[in-house]
């Protein structure tokens, strides 16, 4: 593989690389992480790029239960907010460089989950309340309206 073996000092050398076309996604490399010399891989290196800094260095396969651990430790770190955005560049990455690795998805692939009208309904209801409490903000009072 294309860059086999090689070292870097730094995670944004690796990225540099990487996009340069000097190393391939997978290819076993050296990363000085810390004061330790890391084997690891570009695509590793852009995972751990997306996580604050407090959460660096994931250096291990990456499966279904992983990221599912991974989500959950990060909002439990991050709060709400910053997990949405996380899962959005997760996201984003996975299809990114999905297609680069020639795997393809079809519609087979992608399974409906079986609470799908419960999640709906719920988030009908969530709506409603939504507006509703919003119109309860913007109108005026009956005390209002005869001040």
């Amino acid at each position: 593989m294309k860059g086999e073996g090689k070292s870097f000092g730094s995670m944004e050398e690796v990225i540099s690389a990487y996009q340069a076309g000097v190393i391939d996604l997978r290819a076993k490399i050296k990363l000085y992480w810390k004061g330790e010399a890391l084997e690891t891989s570009a695509g590793r290196v852009l995972l751990n790029d997306i996580l604050p800094p407090k959460m660096r260095f994931i250096n291990s396969e990456m499966t279904k239960k992983e990221l599912k651990q991974l989500v959950a430790e990060f909002l439990q770190k991050e709060g709400k907010d910053k997990t949405a955005q996380f899962v959005d560049e997760l996201k984003n990455l996975g299809f990114a460089y999905v297609t680069k690795s020639g795997i393809s998805l079809g519609m087979d692939d992608l399974q409906e989950p079986e609470t799908k009208e419960q999640i709906f309904a719920e988030a009908e209801k969530k709506w409603k309340r939504f507006i509703s409490n919003m119109k309860a903000a913007c109108l005026p009072t009956k005390k209002e309206k005869s001040e």
